[in-house]
């Protein structure tokens, strides 16, 4: 069903045989495994504009003082360049022939190599990669870098992955490396910048040796193509064996060049500290706070910080009023199966069927549906189609440009703002002409920020080509949003990109999760609430209570809600207790009931020492606070009674939430000093024993041991 007339064929091909090598025509059907001498890649018209606009990543963040391990090197003639920049010289000389092994997220293919960590372990905060896409230029076009570590060698026997995993984008920056590979006999080539991609580890690895396993992405139709180590005067690095993984055979393979027939490494750079490093760890209690009370009355709650790591917590508490969550669209008749036909697809999920956000068949006939937008660069865009629908009667098409005109078509969704959200659709393009044998057009899913799709602000979701298991089926895509999500308003924008590609198609869209800020995104004062302290660090292995006051001064009849964000530097992200931000619900009701009161006692059960106050009245669902002070040469030992189990913090003893009556009681022991003395004598007789062993009791010299002399 190729959708391209056969006298256009004839003549491309025609064109292809004058403009383009036939060595290179002869690689083509591999055109992902490497780039060499004999079969470089050739940028299109569309790389050059997409290498002119970037990636739109940050900049790479490079410590060179943190560096634990470098896999290098990649220069051979420094300032020998273009511009007197760096070159990396893919030696021919040598008989070597490969500029960069193929490791493109869209090709499927990966990297590895492996490294060694001391005694003592490592630290790794981050890794740099280093990649490059044909016809860049030095603005970075990487846009993706998935990894997994192995604990051995990637697939083999007994190796298992560590760290990390095939999908998740742990790309924090991208920035050219003032490198540029080429040829020996052409140095001053510059159409191959590479680039510094560096990903965002955090994990600590204890001694042994481990292989690092990655992929990377980028805009361009070119690779991206990971350089080999390079050095001057020698076809390989001293002890190489760096892997590249295959899809279509599903085994690891050594990365040769197939020029000289040797197997290479590949270049990478561990940042991070060696040694265990010491972090903090938060523990909040309780998770949640509420208050039933009266008109204009105040009410006061404890919430405690603990520290149960091994460095210093810092905290802060910012207010947020509670989310207000838009009512979620009711799911309607899943009717749209998959026919026996479809072939592989990647199963929908679906949080729960009263939270379909977005359901988009195109069943109203036309292309925009009702609140979407189209946002077209070439006059052939996103049309309506009835030929070949996978549900329903109608999808949606974008046909190739005849005129060949670039295109980056777009299909922007109704705008939401997302705390949550799954997307599935359905499509079908050509795998020859978008995929296996050419690159020439791909489906992309996006994240769109603002009113105009592509202006550099946008979250890059992923493809829809991997799923396609054959031209012209549809096939199911499955994308996570949620840890994408920026904490504002988007839409879900499809964008075809093409030059002289095929046909795309698209049908029975569905976004489910939940919509509202994500949480804690936008703090703000509460009026009701306040909190004593805001801020503040608490030591390893201690706590820190803080005073929660609720106040229902000019608050009508009603309930009230709003949340603790309580950010640290703990150093797992959040949210959840245990993370880098702890969010804590409250909720305040406000009733002209009167409300329940708790009487709370306290006593001292083991003496000798004082709590304070002896009693209080609490409201229903509160807690109670109280002084321990122990009497000279003593200290506090525990606290029991009938109360619900609190927390101890120094001399401050917090309750549970209080339900009932209750009694709390505050025990104390003497101070724990030095142990008894001890002397060793010669065995005496009874009488002689039990004598002096009453003598140096009652001189508080210690206790008697007998040892035979």
């Amino acid at each position: 069903m190729e959708r391209k007339s056969f006298v256009c064929l004839l003549t491309l091909l025609a064109l292809l045989s004058v403009l383009v090598p036939a060595s290179a025509l002869a690689a083509a059907g591999q055109p992902a495994v490497r780039e060499s001498v004999n079969a470089p890649a050739l940028p299109t018209a569309l790389d050059l504009e997409l290498a002119r606009q970037g990636s739109g990543v940050p900049p790479a963040a490079l410590h060179p003082e943190a560096v634990l391990y470098d896999n290098g090197p990649l220069v051979t003639h420094p300032g020998g360049g273009a511009g007197g920049a760096d070159a990396s010289a893919l030696q021919t000389a040598l008989d070597m022939s490969t500029y960069g092994f193929g490791h493109a997220l869209s090709s499927g293919y990966r990297m590895a190599d492996d490294f060694t960590v001391p005694a003592g372990g490592w630290t790794i905060e981050s890794i740099t990669f280093f990649a490059y896409q044909t016809g860049s230029s030095t603005t970075s076009t990487i846009n993706h870098v998935n990894l997994r570590i192995w604990d051995g060698e990637p697939g083999a026997s007994g190796s298992n992955v560590v760290f990390g995993d095939t999908t998740t984008n742990r790309l924090a920056g991208s920035s050219f490396t003032n490198i540029y590979r080429v040829l020996d006999t052409g140095l001053l080539d510059s159409t191959r910048p590479i680039m510094a991609s560096v990903v965002t580890v955090n994990q600590f690895l204890p001694a042994g040796t481990y292989w690092l396993d990655w992929q990377t992405g980028g805009t361009l139709s070119s690779g991206p193509w990971a350089p080999p180590v390079t050095i001057a005067g020698q076809t390989q690095k001293p002890g190489a064996n760096g892997l590249q993984w295959d899809p279509t055979a599903s085994t690891w393979n050594p990365a040769m060049d197939t020029g000289s027939n040797t197997q290479q490494d590949l270049p990478f750079v561990i940042e991070g500290t060696a040694g265990t490093v010491e972090q903090p760890n938060i523990d909040v209690a309780p998770l949640a706070l509420a208050s039933t009370q009266g008109p204009n009355t105040t009410a006061n709650q404890t919430l405690t910080i603990g520290n149960d790591g091994e460095a210093d917590l810092t905290w802060n508490i910012a207010e947020e009023p509670a989310a207000v969550f838009m009512p979620p669209t009711p799911a309607a008749v899943d009717a749209r199966r998959a026919p026996a036909t479809v072939g592989r697809s990647v199963p929908r999920r679906i949080v729960r069927p009263e939270a379909v956000l977005l359901d988009e068949g195109f069943e109203g006939g036309v292309v925009p549906p009702s609140g979407w937008t189209r946002q077209a660069q070439a006059p052939t865009t996103w049309e309506i189609e009835d030929y070949d629908p996978h549900g329903g009667t109608y999808y949606a098409d974008v046909q190739y440009d005849p005129d060949l005109i670039s295109q980056s078509e777009w299909l922007l969704s109704p705008e939401l703002t997302l705390s949550s959200g799954t997307l599935s659709f359905w499509s079908y393009g050509s795998v020859y002409w978008c995929r296996d044998t050419y690159d020439d057009c791909d489906l992309e899913v996006w994240l769109v920020v603002g009113p105009t799709a592509g202006d550099g602000d946008d979250i890059y979701v992923g493809l829809a080509d991997p799923s396609w298991p054959a031209s012209w089926t549809w096939a199911q895509s499955t994308f996570d949003l949620t840890p994408l999500l920026p904490g504002g308003s988007v839409r879900v924008g499809f964008r075809y990109v093409g030059l002289d590609g095929a046909e795309v198609a698209l049908d029975d869209i569905v976004l489910d999760g939940e919509t509202g800020s994500v949480i804690c995104a936008n703090p703000a004062d509460v009026p009701w609430l306040s909190e004593v302290p805001v801020s503040g660090t608490t030591a390893p292995g201690g706590t820190t209570p803080v005073t929660v006051t609720f106040n229902s001064a000019g608050l009508a009849m009603g309930t009230y809600t709003a949340n603790l964000c309580i950010t640290s530097n703990d150093p797992d992200p959040g949210p959840g207790n245990g993370t880098d931000l702890v969010v804590v619900p409250v909720e305040l009701v406000v009733t002209d009931a009167p409300p329940v009161e708790h009487t709370v006692t306290a006593i001292v059960g083991t003496p000798s020492g004082t709590i304070v106050p002896p009693s209080q009245q609490v409201i229903d669902g509160s807690t109670a606070a109280f002084t321990l002070t122990p009497a000279a040469g003593y200290e506090i030992d525990f606290v029991g009674g009938t109360c619900p189990a609190g927390t101890l913090a120094g001399n401050l003893y917090t309750t549970g939430a209080i339900t009932a009556d209750c009694q709390v009681v505050a025990n104390f022991r003497p101070e724990a000093g030095p142990g008894p003395s001890v002397l060793e004598i010669p065995t005496l007789g009874p009488a002689g024993g039990a004598l002096l062993g009453l003598l140096l009791a009652g001189l508080g010299l210690g206790t008697l041991r007998r040892r035979r002399a």
